[in-house]
């Protein structure tokens, strides 16, 4: 099941009928690089949030866009998942499966329920496997830049073959959400916030992906892609494309070329050290491209707005060095709710930002552990301004972000010991 290394192949294809679309891009993959069913399938999708902004009244909807039928959600798209779980069936799959670990300690089964995802796979054939609830297995990595020691489903260790379906959409910690950035639903949820702040996230799904290459498939879904403000509130792109391949590098790479990206720029952390690390190829030269051209079917998605400024205009933002952890959650930090009209407030994070001694503002709020070393809180405070410190590496406020965002699950599921998770408790 090795891929051709010197020339691996993605295929694109664009069609109004998801199934066909879906299909067609499995038999390219198919034809090019001899993909052979066997055994149990794992579909892995992407179930991080069950729903949009408008779904919780924090905005309206795009202009001129319906959801009459009920088709474009921030997660995989179920009739993509759909299509994967029939076409591996028919193609001689004993089972397949479909899986994955949502964030912030969602139930897994809660939100299969809650979305129809569990309705959408058990009509197609399939069986649901709830990363919370699946066996854990430690494995070493080898050569390993992040995590030496994964703990990973048993389900994606034993399968036959790992079918990664990632959502296209924008993203502001690492400008795209596509295949490796799906794999951080394996990890069980104590692992993921000491990788959650770049570059350790990068090197986390590339240790991720040494584990399972071998097996993999990546599918992204950009059926109806997001744009903007991602990776929940942005808004729909309707592109109809699905996109497969054996290379996990060489996909992600002619995925940001669809989206608009230079798959070599910034945003795009993981592509350069997947591609240093051996996993793949990013050179689009030496990639065969079979369907449709990248021209025919590219729709430059707008990006996330500046991850280094507050939306409100009465938050200056005084920024060091090394703060990409802390960067998803400059937005929320104050909340709305915590800004007074009138008031002048500044956000300090980083390591050694510059404060003028001269700062005249109201409030200061230090946005990490490694930004307190930094700021001298008493002389602050004696000058009568009131600094509120939020601790972490990366920092995180989840119970105000939760609120914000009117998240539904019952918060006493909660098992996680870590503080952030902690905290929903209260």
């Amino acid at each position: 099941m090795t891929a051709n290394p010197s020339k691996p192949c993605v295929a694109v294809v664009k069609s109004e009928d998801v199934s066909a679309g879906v299909r067609r891009a499995i038999e390219q993959v198919e034809e090019a690089e001899g993909l052979r069913v066997r055994g149990t399938v794992l579909v892995k999708p992407q179930w991080d949030y069950y729903s949009l902004g408008w779904d919780a009244g924090l905005r309206e909807p795009p202009a001129g866009w319906s959801e009459a039928g009920g088709l474009f959600q921030p997660y995989t798209d179920p009739r993509v998942v759909a299509a994967l779980v029939r076409l591996f069936l028919e193609r001689g799959a004993a089972r397949v499966v479909v899986g994955d670990g949502p964030l912030h300690e969602t139930p897994a089964r809660w939100f299969a329920e809650r979305t129809g995802m569990d309705k959408a796979v058990r009509e197609a054939g399939g069986e649901l496997a709830y990363f919370d609830e699946e066996p854990l297995v430690e494995v070493a990595v080898p050569d390993a830049r992040a995590l030496p020691k994964i703990q990973l489903p048993r389900a994606a260790l034993e399968c036959d073959l790992f079918v990664n379906v990632p959502k296209l959409k924008t993203h502001p910690m690492h400008g795209l959400s596509a295949g490796f950035s799906n794999l951080y639903g394996l990890l069980p949820h104590e692992e993921r916030h000491r990788i959650l702040k770049q570059p350790q996230f990068s090197f986390a799904m590339i240790d991720v992906m040494k584990l399972l290459r071998e097996k993999a498939v990546t599918v992204v879904d950009a059926v109806i892609a997001m744009e903007g403000d991602g990776p929940r509130l942005g808004n729909p792109v309707r592109m109809d494309v699905v996109l497969a391949g054996r290379d996990p590098v060489a996909v992600d790479t002619i995925a940001a070329m669809v989206a608009g990206f230079d798959p070599i720029e910034g945003p795009l952390e993981v592509i350069p050290p997947a591609r240093h690390a051996g996993l793949g190829v990013g050179d689009p030269s030496m990639i065969e491209i079979r369907g449709e051209s990248v021209a025919e079917v590219a729709r430059p998605l707008e990006r996330t707005a500046h991850p280094w400024i507050h939306p409100n205009p009465n938050v200056k933002t005084y920024a060091g060095g090394d703060s990409c952890g802390a960067r998803p959650w400059i937005e929320y930090t104050p909340m709305p709710w915590e800004i007074e009209s009138g008031k002048r407030y500044a956000l300090v994070l980083g390591r050694t930002p510059s404060l003028p001694k001269d700062l005249d503002v109201d409030e200061v709020w230090v946005l990490g552990d490694v930004t307190l070393k930094s700021v001298k809180v008493k002389k602050l405070e004696a000058r009568g301004i009131r600094v509120r410190v939020i601790p972490g590496c990366p920092p995180v406020r989840l119970k105000e972000y939760l609120r914000l965002h009117k998240w539904e699950y019952p918060v006493e599921k909660v098992r996680c010991k870590h503080e952030c998770c902690a905290s929903m408790r209260g």
